[in-house]
């Protein structure tokens, strides 16, 4: 049971909110399963709130959550894209909407690309404005050296005037907004011994400065 539902989604019923938030936990979470926290009595009560959210557009549909690692796309990655200006990321976002169009007439609408010796599949690409306008994709690859090779040769050599970053995801502490309690326990673990990140090779070639070891003072 969500312990604060109600301060999750504020402008809802009490009961609503808990279907929300379950079946935002576990999209195969049947009517049944949600009579004993909604302490209705019976299966018939949990669909009028569930149908309603849905009728409402609140609940658009119900996604798998994947298991990429299981698919064979053990790395996820960050690659941020930095414009000189607010127009050159819009030049950038008009040259990724042209490629994901024509990329969709052709292949499909899920974009996946070789990359070194395996493939990447983006799973996000943002537009994001403020005080750093930045393009930002997120996405899995086979492996980190796959991901690195596409940072490189799709995305920093075709946009030679942007500074690009390339990230390695490691852990996540929230995940698809529920707070990852494996995560912080591992996390609590290490902080408790002298652990050194070890980098993959390509990594350190490409980025020399962090495979540096940092010097106690």
């Amino acid at each position: 049971m969500i312990k604060n539902v109600r301060s999750i989604a504020p402008t809802l019923s009490t009961n609503k909110a808990i279907v929300l938030v379950s079946v935002l936990e576990n999209g195969r979470a049947s009517d049944a399963e949600l009579i004993e926290p909604l302490k209705v009595k019976s299966a018939t009560a949990v669909s009028y709130y569930r149908k309603d959210l849905e009728n409402q557009g609140i609940i658009k549909g119900y996604t798998a959550i994947v298991d990429w690692r299981k698919l064979g796309y053990p790395t996820e990655f960050i690659v941020l894209l930095e414009g000189e200006s607010t127009e050159a990321n819009v030049d950038i976002d008009k040259e990724f909407t042209a490629s994901l169009e024509e990329y969709s007439k052709k292949k499909g609408e899920v974009f996946v690309l070789p990359s070194g010796n395996g493939r990447v599949i983006i799973s996000d690409i943002l537009a994001c404005f403020g005080e750093r306008p930045l393009t930002v994709i997120l996405g899995h690859a086979t492996s980190d050296q796959d991901a690195i090779v596409y940072s490189r040769y799709y995305v920093a050599e075709k946009f030679t005037n942007a500074k690009t970053t390339f990230l390695l995801v490691k852990g996540r502490g929230i995940q698809n907004f529920f707070i990852q309690k494996d995560y912080i326990d591992f996390m609590k673990g290490s902080f408790k011994e002298d652990k050194t990140i070890q980098l993959p090779e390509e990594f350190k070639k490409r980025f020399p400065s962090l495979a540096k070891p940092k010097t106690k003072k």
